[in-house]
């Protein structure tokens, strides 16, 4: 099984598709513990970024994002493919 995890990014108000943004690293353990999922929870559904944890966000990813939480919705997700 290999997962992609990406930053999906979606227009207000309508949920529009953007642009995703692919992880260069994805640390799971660090990733549960900052959106308080137990550590048994793989991460593969989808999890909103909210403005306080895109610091940490963005350190993992493979390209900067110029966040704006007024315009976008952002979103942590996975695809798995085998």
């Amino acid at each position: 099984m290999y997962i992609d995890r990406w930053v999906r990014v979606f227009a207000k108000p309508d949920g529009a598709f953007v642009t995703e943004v692919q992880f260069s690293r994805f640390s799971l353990p660090d990733f549960q513990k900052k959106f308080g999922v137990l550590p048994d929870n793989p991460m593969y559904d989808s999890y909103p970024v909210l403005p306080d944890c895109a610091e940490f966000v963005q350190g993992y990813l493979r390209n900067k994002v110029d966040w704006d939480f007024e315009r976008y919705s952002y979103f942590v997700e996975a695809d798995i493919s085998c």
